[in-house]
């Protein structure tokens, strides 16, 4: 398996199975970005980025979906706890297939516009989810070795699978 396909549909699930649909609310202020989570990783042969950015209705249907819409700083904090998820939902499948990557802590910033620029540079994956002014868009950008190794195959590593509890 090429790391591209990995990457394109690592990043495809997670997104389905994390960022629920819009549904019909009252109109947002704007079409423009306002606030972004980002997170790093980094591993032998690979390492990059995941981010996550909405406008303010993205926002407020991820705190809501994650139970945070009353907290004073909870939709902020929202944002950098879905991109943590994202990245840990690709983790375990790169991890199925060979690939270790280590996760950094998640940055949340807002501003009045937040542009997302680099598509160019490394390799660029894209999952919007949108409707009218209620928007999240997360990319995942990768640099990765001409040398990585992956198992075609998804290989038994030990790893919890998606929805067990693991009680300590």
């Amino acid at each position: 398996m090429q790391f591209d396909n990995l990457a394109a549909k690592s990043l495809r699930k997670a997104c389905l199975d994390l960022i629920p649909e819009p549904e019909p609310h009252e109109p947002c202020d704007s079409q423009e970005y306002r606030f972004a989570a980002i997170i790093g990783f980094s591993g032998d042969h690979v390492r990059g980025t995941l981010g996550l950015t909405t406008t303010t209705g993205g926002l407020r249907r991820v705190s809501k979906y994650l139970g945070a819409e009353d907290c004073p700083s909870g939709a902020e904090d929202s944002l950098g706890e879905l991109s943590n998820q994202l990245l840990g939902h690709m983790k375990r499948s790169f991890t199925a297939h060979g690939v270790l990557i280590t996760m950094a802590t998640p940055l949340v910033v807002r501003g009045s516009t937040i542009e997302i620029c680099g598509r160019t540079q490394g390799r660029w994956f894209e999952e919007v989810s949108a409707k009218d002014n209620d928007q999240v868009t997360v990319w995942f950008d990768a640099h990765v070795d001409e040398n990585i190794s992956i198992s075609a195959e998804a290989i038994e590593c030990g790893m919890a699978n998606q929805g067990d509890a693991i009680l300590f």
